[in-house]
């Protein structure tokens, strides 16, 4: 499996926007191909610190998964990470999340001149 960065994204932003704190991925005997691919995805994003499970596979997003959706959010920076990331061959999450903060960290000079 190649992992999908945008799939990584859209997740995490589901998890955001959750009104509960944690959201149950189990992965059942007759899982669907979407539900098996979730589960996955949670388990890669549990051993990167953005999400942390529970029993019964409850997981939760992590301080560092709300700070990577931060600077992840917005469509057009979004873009501009996945085109720097393309340009050095790809990128770990580690990578794309220094690229998003670096990015997020530009924006306040910008800011403070308004």
């Amino acid at each position: 499996m190649i992992r999908d960065n945008d799939y990584i994204r859209d997740l995490l932003i589901d998890f955001e926007r959750s009104e509960e704190w944690f959201m149950v991925v189990a992965l059942l005997v007759d899982a669907t191909a979407e539900e098996e691919k979730k589960f996955a995805y949670c388990e890669l994003l549990v051993e990167a610190g953005y999400l942390k499970c529970y029993e019964n596979h409850a997981y939760r997003m992590t301080s560092k998964g709300h700070d990577f959706v931060q600077a992840i959010r917005e469509d057009e920076d979004w873009m501009k990470i996945k085109a720097l990331s393309a340009s050095i061959g790809g990128a770990t999450l580690d990578i794309l999340n220094d690229i998003a903060i670096g990015l997020l960290k530009q924006k306040i000079p910008e800011t403070i001149a308004r």
